[in-house]
Formats: structure tokens, sequence, C-alpha cells
């Protein structure tokens, strides 16, 4: 089954170099195929909580406009302390005035809470233009456990599921009708480079949807792997 038009990235990450489904060019930094941590197929993508992340060139795939988005993953954390990035535009030299999108999860101290944050712009005029987080700790969460983790914007608002269970949000600033910008900027999976927020995980069945809201109420996690491949799993395993 192949792959729909909303989908703008798959990382099945069963082989290593990583490949993406849809052909964009990943740059690997310091990231290893993990044979053993893996949710579907040969591998994930295995980070190491200092020096690992990989990025791809900005795309217009990566800008949603005001349109709604989907990002989902299975991730399995190697260590709760410390806050986490997944994935996001930002800068090799970042800072808070400078607009940045990004999706992370908060430490282990703050509650493991995960959070979605776009802001657009430059200083004296960055604008954030759409920022949530979860309002609950993240209670059950632990190291060593597979959870799909899924990001959204839902119209003017977002959702942000863990194992297809929707989670209270704050909203800090609502999505609303805002356009959240081309920032022309790489994707970066992993790591933001000057913070201390590496992912210290192993990431299976990354997919960036762009155009769709894929679940709005709470739903089963997939069962299988997204889209088709030739190798090296047989594309008849796979699911849309």
């Amino acid at each position: 089954m192949s792959l729909d038009s909303y989908t703008k990235l798959l990382l099945h990450n069963d082989s290593f170099p990583f490949i993406d489904e849809t052909g964009k060019i990943i740059t690997n930094v310091d990231t290893t195929l993990d044979t053993v941590n893996k949710k579907f197929g040969l591998g994930s993508a295995a980070f190491n909580g200092t020096t690992s992340y990989l990025h791809l060139a900005d795309s217009d795939d990566w800008y949603f406009g005001t349109g709604d988005f989907t990002i989902d993953f299975w991730v399995r954390f190697n260590s709760l302390t410390n806050s986490q990035f997944f994935a996001g535009q930002v800068r090799e030299i970042l800072s808070p005035s400078v607009g940045v999108w990004g999706l992370a999860k908060g430490s282990n101290a703050d509650g493991n809470k995960l959070s979605l944050n776009f802001s657009k712009g430059n200083s004296p005029f960055l604008i954030n233009v759409g920022s949530y987080a979860m309002t609950n700790n993240w209670i059950d969460c632990t190291i060593n456990t597979q959870y799909h983790l899924c990001f959204e914007r839902v119209g003017t608002s977002a959702k942000i599921f863990i194992n297809g269970i929707s989670q209270a949000l704050t909203e800090t600033v609502a999505f609303g009708t805002n356009d959240v910008t081309n920032l022309g900027l790489e994707l970066y999976i992993g790591k933001r480079l000057d913070v201390s927020t590496a992912l210290d995980a192993s990431v299976d069945e990354l997919r960036v949807s762009k155009g769709i809201a894929r679940w709005t109420e709470n739903f089963n996690p997939p069962a299988s792997a997204y889209g088709s491949i030739i190798s090296p799993f047989p594309s008849h395993l796979r699911i849309s």
C-alpha cells in the first residue's frame, strides 16, 4: 500500500543509513541503528542523549501555514531526567529571540509533560503563534517502555495523544487562525544544538503529515508500520 499525499516524512528506521520513504536526504550525526529496542520492522533510531541527532534541509513540507498537521512516532526512553527534544525547525545557534517550532518532553522533575510550541519573527518582534503543554504530569512515564506519541494542530487548537489517549492541555497561546509562517530552517530530530535537551531514546516510525489531523478523538495506536517499502520489510506488512 503506497503512502498518501499527506505524508511528508516517514522514517521506518529499519536499516542504516536511515531512509526517508518520501525521498528526502537525511544527515545523521551519531545516531545508530537499534535492532533490539524497536517497535516494528528491523530496527529503530537510537539517540544517545548527548551528541546524536538527525537533520534535513528546509522544505515547504515543514511549513504548515494555517492548516492541520500530525507528527507521530514511537519512542522508548533510556532516561527521563532531563527535558528532551523530539523534532522541530531550529537554528544552529538557538535563541529565545528567534522564531522556531518544536515538540518536547519536560524533565522528570517537572512531570515529563509533553509540549508543542510555535513562534515566528525576530526580537523585538517575536510572536508566539501556538503554545501548548500537558496540564497534568505524565505520571506513568517510565524508561524501557514503548509509547506512541502524537502532536497535532486541529483547526484552531492542538491535541497531544499518548498511546492514543488525548491529554488535557494548557493553552498559553492558541493557534487560532495564526499562520505559523515559513521559517526557512532545517528540520532537526533528537536535539536542539545549543541546549541540553538531547533525546535519550529509541525512535521508530516517525511520520510528519501536512494538511491533516489524522486523529481527533481517542484511538488505538498503530498495530504495524506505516506505508510501503521495497526492502528490507515486505510492503504487504505495512499499513497507511
